[in-house]
């Protein structure tokens, strides 16, 4: 096993590897794979399972050479529908690579006790990243997280986090605020309280059309701002702030007292930070920004695998979209947000450039108004 004390005992740190399977079980009305037909069942997948062993073999390899580490996720499409065989190859490098960690994005429809077996042996090193994708009970998440044949899903993914919660893996959730769910926050904390999740992100689903309009299942930032602050007031009544860490709720806290954050909505580190390879190994940087050709990086191959790990020249983009920023009173708040939010918007929707701007300025400060009204809560957050 090579580990960072082998060498460097500082190994520095990389970039997030976003591996976008190309295949899935489920057709979520809201899903944009399906939308740009990156899923369309009439396109193969040029991406095979062995190659995505062979990618992170490679990668496994430029982080012992660089002594740097790197986060592989698993992303999709959906990664669990990776064969087992694969699979156990991918968490076996992994487990022999100290450079190395795993997270992967998960519906979790489809969980096999094998990969249970194999996930169980690699949380025993400590690693942690089992995010799943749920949006709320059943009446909510059966709307819009469906089955190619309409059917719910929620059922059976609740039973598969029994799976994972009786194997002691770590996981997290991941819930699209779209209409389906803006108007209930109550109804949706408390069913994500229940399945006891170490983290939940709640992300906007602010998609357009060409004309600058949201699309009918879409919310505007305002929406998303006003489910923000309701779902911050349950964290403080159910004394749940610092128990359910859920973002970017516990970013935005962060930032008012001072401390920086991972998350990179609200750092200073953005979309450097990623490298996304699709499921015809076309690289970008962060996911967000999938299938835009201003950062798209090339395509995946050994003999450039080494400079695609490296820091990319994006900057002169990333100073564009934030030069509205650099006179603004709440930069240091607020951090810009979304860069590949802030193009699409300012591209097809002026409208909602500014209302994106606004809303999230106005979260946070009524976050911060609330969190000096009440003293105990900072050191809450603290702990």
């Amino acid at each position: 096993m090579t580990t960072p004390e082998d060498g460097n005992k500082n190994p520095r740190k990389g970039k997030t590897i976003i591996i976008k399977y190309p295949r899935c079980n489920l057709k979520c009305k809201y899903c944009y794979e399906y939308q740009h037909g990156i899923l369309n069942k009439h396109v193969p997948p040029t991406f095979t399972d062995s190659e995505i062993v062979s990618i992170v073999s490679t990668i496994s390899k430029l982080a012992e050479k660089n002594q740097q580490e790197y986060l592989i996720l698993l992303h999709g499409g959906e990664p669990l529908l990776i064969d087992d065989l694969s699979f156990g190859k991918i968490v076996q490098i992994i487990q022999h690579n100290n450079y190395l960690k795993l997270a992967i994005q998960t519906n979790l429809y489809q969980l096999s006790d094998y990969k249970v077996s194999v996930l169980k042996s690699l949380y025993s090193f400590g690693e942690r990243g089992i995010g799943i994708s749920l949006d709320g009970p059943p009446e909510i998440n059966d709307t819009v997280r469906i089955t190619k044949r309409r059917e719910g899903t929620t059922c059976r993914i609740v039973k598969n986090i029994k799976k994972l919660r009786d194997a002691d893996i770590p996981f997290s959730i991941l819930t699209v605020v779209s209409r389906a769910n803006i108007n209930y926050p109550e109804k949706v904390f408390n069913f994500i309280n229940s399945l006891q999740p170490e983290f939940w992100r709640l992300i906007p689903c602010f998609d357009i059309d060409y004309q600058g309009d949201l699309k009918d299942y879409a919310i505007s930032p305002e929406e998303y701002s006003d489910f923000l602050f309701e779902i911050f007031k349950l964290l403080i009544k159910k004394k749940k702030l610092s128990k359910l860490p859920v973002d970017p709720i516990i970013s935005i806290t962060l930032r008012i007292l001072g401390k920086q954050t991972l998350f990179c909505e609200y750092s200073e580190e953005k979309c450097e930070q990623f490298l996304t390879i699709d499921g015809n190994k076309q690289c970008f940087l962060c996911d967000a920004w999938y299938g835009n050709p201003i950062v798209f990086l090339g395509a995946w191959s050994i003999n450039y695998a080494s400079q695609l790990l490296q820091p990319l020249p994006y900057k002169r983009v990333k100073d564009i979209l934030l030069r509205d920023c650099q006179n603004c009173r709440y930069k240091d708040l607020c951090m810009g947000g979304c860069l590949a939010r802030r193009w699409e918007f300012r591209l097809y929707s002026p409208h909602l450039y500014k209302e994106y701007c606004k809303s999230r300025i106005r979260l946070s400060l009524l976050i911060k108004e609330f969190l000096n009204a009440t003293s105990n809560i900072s050191s809450d957050i603290n702990q």
